[in-house]
This record gives structure tokens, sequence and C-alpha cells, in this order.
């Protein structure tokens, strides 16, 4: 009986790392939070939690999204966009990622509409 062995490049595989941070600078109207998360599959679940948890005005409820607030035009409201946008962002020397994000609520009459990027 002879067996297969697959190898699959190293390159190919996506998967977080568990030694990367992700330090997120948080902001709603005028209040600014850091959020520091290690990146997971959990990460973005996680980052909605403490979003709505830091956020006085989020706790009722409010649905929310996120905007990049480097390009302003990147509207993060899935883990989809989110891992995107870690994926594009480099680590700093300590192994960090920091990305800045606003935190906007939906309107009943307003939904954002993704920027291509």
């Amino acid at each position: 009986m002879s067996s297969t062995v697959f190898h699959i490049s190293e390159s190919k595989l996506i998967r977080p790392s568990p030694f990367i941070v992700v330090v997120l600078n948080l902001k709603l109207l005028r209040t600014q939070i850091q959020v520091t998360l290690t990146h997971s599959t959990g990460t973005w679940r996680e980052l909605l939690a403490q979003t709505r948890n830091k956020f006085d005005r989020l706790q009722e409820g409010a649905e929310f999204y996120f905007v990049d607030q480097e390009t302003k035009k990147m509207i993060i409201e899935d883990k989809v966009t989110f891992d995107r946008l870690l994926n594009k962002t480099a680590p700093n020397d300590q192994n960090e990622v920091i990305v800045d994000l606003i935190v906007r609520m939906f309107d009943l009459t307003y939904r954002p509409v993704a920027a291509p990027t």
C-alpha cells in the first residue's frame, strides 16, 4: 500500500499568528479608546464586543460599523474586510499591527456603500 504525502507551501497558508498583537485606536464622536487584542480567528468578534462595551452610546444595541481613519474610504462592517485591512497593515518592530478606526453608528435611513479598495 502506498501513501501520498501532500506538501503545502508555507506561503499558501493563511492563518493568524498568535504572536501578532492588534492595537486598535477607536474614535466615536469625541471619545477615543484603545483596544489591544491578540490576532486570532476571534479577533473580529472580540473587537465588536469590546467596542460595544467601551462606548456607552453603543451599549443600548445601536448598530455600528468602522471606517479606516487613514483612508477615510475603507468601510469595515464584516470580518472579511477587517482581515483585509489587517493583512495590508505591516506590523511594527514589536510585532504589533496598529490600526486607527472611526466608529460610526448606522442611521435608519443610511447604510454605507463600501468604496472600492
